[in-house]
């Protein structure tokens, strides 16, 4: 009965089955490390790539110095030195946003309507690695595009959401298949 060998509160249960209860991104993400016996790199690699997408947000947003010192604050903060180092699907959620969050600030800045896409379509990855952060994100996301856009922010929220479209129905039929 896997009820005794996984007695906490983070699998579900059926007659049949048994399943962890979080999304799946994070864990396909971290299966060829694991298979590789290299787990421990998969953290740190997502927080360097975390670090370069903050970066290159900071510099399009406030320039080269303050992307420097911002990128070092956020390098030497105890709180992404210690997430950095663990195996949690925080990790993955952070790259995922910062480089969605990168992707539509270029793709406002510079009118491509591809890079408006991708935005949505990495926020909806990261939705698959820990839903909850990304509604406080959306609302935040059209709340500044529309004080900065007025009008012209529906269409960047349109192509955002077409792009979030895939991996919001995978998170939805994920959830589907877990709960019913």
């Amino acid at each position: 009965n896997p009820r005794d060998l996984f007695p906490f509160r983070h699998f579900i249960f059926t007659d049949t089955e048994w399943f962890v209860m979080y999304t799946p991104l994070h864990g396909v993400l971290m299966a060829p490390f694991t298979a590789g016996g290299i787990s421990w790199l998969m953290g740190p690699l997502e927080s360097v790539l975390s670090l370069l997408g903050a970066f290159f947000l900071m510099r399009r947003l406030a320039g080269e110095n303050m992307a420097r010192l911002g990128t070092g604050v956020m390098a030497l903060s105890p709180f992404f030195l210690f997430m950095g180092a663990s195996h949690m699907a925080h990790n993955t959620n952070l790259m995922f946003v910062t480089w969605a969050l990168y992707s539509l600030v270029r793709g406002v800045q510079e009118n491509r309507a591809g890079l408006q896409l991708l935005a949505g379509f990495i926020l909806g990855l990261a939705l698959n690695t820990k839903p909850y952060p990304i509604i406080p994100w959306t609302i935040t996301i059209t709340a500044v595009l529309t004080a900065f856009l007025g009008r012209r922010a529906l269409p960047v929220l349109l192509r955002m959401a077409a792009g979030a479209l895939l991996p919001s129905m995978l998170f939805l039929l994920t959830n589907y298949r877990y709960t019913g």
